[in-house]
């Protein structure tokens, strides 16, 4: 029997996928527990409109972040600290002030998770990188002055 999935189904398969299963196993687990429903023609057409709306959605998405990867591409963010005199800092830079940078110098905002750098605790420059999507990364540079 033909089922679509509703919900990732451990050694199965994944949300929105059509998988082949026994009828027992379908009516008696799967119905049940709400992780799927009969593949019908009516269930397959709404799936098929589900995925199309999705990979519209995905690939605006990746031309948004493009457009983004442009925009940031070899930038060069200065930003000044309060260090010691060896040039150590007070603290650390954080990538929710290096995302809050970015916010006010170029007006991209973007989720201090997607920002990838290591601990910037000295004076300095810092090569970031930048997941704006999937398959789309940016790099910057970050100066580190004293204030």
């Amino acid at each position: 029997m033909k089922v679509i999935l509703t919900q990732n189904v451990e050694d199965l398969g994944k949300k929105m996928q059509i998988v082949d299963v026994k009828q027992g196993y379908a009516n008696n687990f799967l119905f049940k527990k709400n992780l799927a429903m009969p593949a019908t023609k009516e269930n397959i057409k709404k799936l098929e409109k589900e995925l199309a709306e999705i990979a519209a959605n995905e690939a605006e998405l990746k031309a948004l972040a493009e457009k983004n990867r442009e925009l940031l591409d070899g930038y060069t963010m200065t930003m000044k600290v309060k260090s010691g005199p060896e040039g150590r800092l007070y603290g650390a830079v954080t990538t929710q002030e290096i995302a809050d940078m970015l916010l006010a110098e170029k007006d991209i905002n973007i989720d201090k998770r997607k920002i990838i750098c290591g601990n910037i605790k000295d004076l300095g420059t810092y090569d970031i990188r930048i997941k704006l999507h999937q398959q789309v990364e940016a790099a910057i540079k970050l100066v580190i002055e004293r204030e």
